[in-house]
């Protein structure tokens, strides 16, 4: 167990494994009760309709009066209330985010720290990746583009409702609705970027040097607004191709939020990922490949395969 401070408060961070039940001590039956209302939420996409779905976080207590926590076929952060836990996967690291390269769900380029082990986790490599995109991108500033905007002016700019505009004026007001597009830096992408960032300084498990980069960074992104609706949908145009490996990160992060707010009196949160459907796309892959290289071995009297 440690703890960890990035600069608001302190959070006790211990570990699970993927699909494992692991013993964990302190826990109380509000916090078991709100874990396990968040992992049925999960199980059913979000639904308020729960009805009997399998939990996808389950709590148990043995005989000695200890519970256990089980996250099942997912990796990344669990917490309630002031207690984080993160959730290993159940195979080396480095063969997940292989295989997550494979299969497309990260990007194949991106560079995997030759000493990554079982003390490195998925968030803080994701959240990793997302930071040096996005100092990359803010050498060159952030991109502006045009967002629809309107203000009560005492000038006109843009549109205006005429029928408005002369009912404010026999009413005695020198104001008037202006409907006009701005040219700034609140773009969709940059939203994404902002909230991703603040998302992972919200989780409490990035050390102080990641949380110092991410504070260094958010401070340039000044004029730009929280998340909105649709915003992960945003396709990306000519104008904003540089931000296409870094949005992606970001996407990954946010995709893979959830908080519960009505379990109870205890809140629980998670970033989570699930890794069957990937981990399976990455096998095919590769076999796929292989395949595309099999030879004949008359003296075995079989197809020999050479897996990368």
């Amino acid at each position: 167990m440690c703890l960890t401070n990035y600069g608001r408060r302190l959070c006790h961070v211990d570990e699970l494994v993927e699909s494992a039940w692991v013993s964990v001590g302190g826990l109380t039956i509000a916090e078991a009760t709100a874990l396990e209302a968040l992992g049925q939420r999960l199980a059913v996409g979000g639904s308020s309709d729960i009805g009997r779905a399998t939990s996808l976080i389950q709590c148990r207590r043995t005989l000695r009066a200890r519970w256990q926590i089980r996250v099942n076929e997912c990796v990344g952060v669990v917490g309630v209330s002031g207690r984080t836990w993160v959730v290993r996967p159940k195979i080396p690291l480095s063969h997940l985010i292989h295989l997550m390269q494979r299969s497309g769900t990260l990007p194949r380029d991106m560079p995997v720290p030759a000493h990554i082990g079982d003390g490195a986790d998925f968030f803080v490599l994701l959240f990793g990746w997302l930071l040096g995109g996005t100092e990359r991108l803010m050498r060159r500033d952030l991109r502006k583009g045009y967002t629809a905007a309107e203000a009560q002016l005492g000038y006109i700019r843009g549109s205006i409702d005429p029928a408005e505009l002369a009912r404010g004026i026999l009413h005695g007001r020198t104001s008037m609705t202006c409907r006009f597009e701005d040219y700034d830096a609140n773009i969709a992408v940059n939203r994404l970027l902002r909230a991703s960032l603040l998302a992972g300084l919200r989780s409490g498990v990035i050390g102080e040097p990641m949380a110092k980069r991410a504070r260094r960074l958010l401070a340039r992104f000044d004029g730009v607004d929280e998340l909105r609706d649709g915003d992960l949908q945003t396709e990306l145009d000519s104008s904003t191709s540089s931000y296409a490996e870094t949005v992606s990160f970001a996407k990954q992060i946010l995709r893979g939020v959830y908080r519960d707010l009505s379990s109870g009196s205890r809140s629980a949160w998670c970033f989570l990922w699930s890794t069957p459907a990937a981990v399976e796309k990455g096998i095919r892959t590769l076999v796929a490949d292989a395949a595309t290289r099999a030879c004949w071995q008359p003296d075995e009297q079989a197809w020999r395969f050479e897996l990368p």
